[in-house]
């Protein structure tokens, strides 16, 4: 994520649009005061960072505060594993 650019897709705004729906249905069940934390997990290049990058877009709309914490670029080695769980570095 650093220093990459966010190509941001209709399938990201889409999905962010699916994600802050569920988050608006479960706000409404909730104290006013109640927060969330909302989890993107997937394999690299899947499209989190434009993902989450979008649902927060989405959600300031609804002027609630947000905030992203990236962890990309947290490994001080490479995985093993590529995309399709085949070795790297063989």
């Amino acid at each position: 994520m650093l220093g990459d650019i966010l190509v941001i897709r209709d399938v990201h705004t889409n999905a962010a649009e699916q994600i802050a729906k569920k988050v608006n249905e479960e706000r409404a069940k909730k104290p006013k005061a109640y927060k969330f934390i909302i989890g993107i997990s997937g394999d690299s290049v899947s499209g989190k960072s434009e993902l989450s990058h979008s649902l927060g877009i989405r959600l300031k709309k609804e002027h609630l505060r947000i905030k992203v914490l990236h962890t990309d670029n947290y490994f001080t080695v490479p995985p093993l594993c590529g995309l399709n769980g085949e070795m790297q570095g063989n």
